[in-house]
C-alpha cells in the first residue's frame, strides 16, 4: 500500500533536484547567480508566483493523494456468472 504514492515522490523529488540545480541563464564561472537577476522583476511578483505555483502544486498533490487512497480502498466487484464463464462459443462459417 506504502509503494503506490512511491514513484510519484520519487519523480516529484528527481524533479526537484535537476531544477535546483540548473541555472541555464548563467555560464558557469563567468557570472554569479546574483548578477543574473532581473532589475525589473519585484521581490513581490516572485514571491507572488512561487505562492501560486506551491498552492497548486499542492491542492494537486492533495486531490493525487486523495484519488489514489480512494481507488486502492475500494473493493473488487464479485465476478458475475456470465464473466466467470469459460466456454467458447462455436463459429459458425
Amino acid at each position: 500500500m506504502w509503494a503506490v504514492p512511491l514513484p510519484f515522490l520519487l519523480n516529484t523529488a528527481g524533479w526537484l533536484l535537476t531544477e535546483n540545480g540548473r541555472q541555464p541563464w548563467i555560464v558557469q564561472g563567468l557570472q554569479l547567480t546574483k548578477a543574473a537577476r532581473s532589475p525589473s522583476v519585484s521581490l513581490t511578483t516572485i514571491a507572488i508566483s512561487f505562492g501560486v505555483f506551491v498552492a497548486l502544486y499542492g491542492v494537486l498533490a492533495i486531490v493525487d493523494l486523495i484519488l489514489m487512497t480512494r481507488f486502492a480502498r475500494r473493493e473488487i466487484a464479485p465476478e458475475t456468472a456470465e464473466e466467470s464463464s469459460t466456454e467458447v462459443p462455436e463459429m459458425s462459417y
